[in-house]
């Protein structure tokens, strides 16, 4: 394995959702939202490497095309390049129809739900509502990320 510093970042910033929420009286919640666009990932280079092999970010870029992304339920294709010193890649979301059921309640700032299937504050969400707009966010901790938060928001604005 390299033992050079190994940065990696990904952005959602770029990713769009449309859809319909419904938040109800009696508690119930329902989300039908499909995403759009590409998710950024900038790979230091001391990171592209493959069962301790180092690679170059062409032969990145070569694997994810010919990798079948199809079988990722996330992404629909993707490609790397050189920027700088870095390794960037644009994955470029599916465009599937996703949704999400269950029921939901406050506790101060935060949303808390219970999706369908799962159990209490698996989804604690902070949010947000100015106008007709309404703002979730989410923070999720996960080995991938070294125990750093990752962030996500999506903002439903009502019409």
């Amino acid at each position: 394995m390299n033992s050079a510093r190994c940065d990696v970042s990904i952005s959602f910033d770029d990713v769009e959702y449309g859809g319909h929420a419904e938040f109800n009286a009696d508690a119930t919640y329902a989300l039908t939202y499909t995403p759009r666009g590409p998710m950024k990932m900038v790979i230091g280079m001391p990171c592209v490497d493959a069962d301790g092999v180092s690679k170059t970010c062409a032969e990145l870029d070569e694997e994810m095309r010919a990798a079948p992304l199809a079988e990722e339920p996330l992404f629909q294709s993707g490609r790397c390049g050189m920027i700088g010193e870095d390794c960037v890649c644009d994955l470029f979301v599916r465009e599937d129809p996703r949704t999400e059921a269950g029921v939901w309640g406050v506790l101060g700032t935060t949303l808390v739900t219970q999706e369908d299937g799962e159990e209490w504050g698996f989804n604690d969400r902070a949010f947000c509502v100015e106008g007709s707009s309404f703002t979730l966010g989410t923070e999720t901790l996960t080995e991938e990320n070294e125990g750093k938060p990752m962030k996500r928001f999506m903002r439903l604005t009502k019409r």
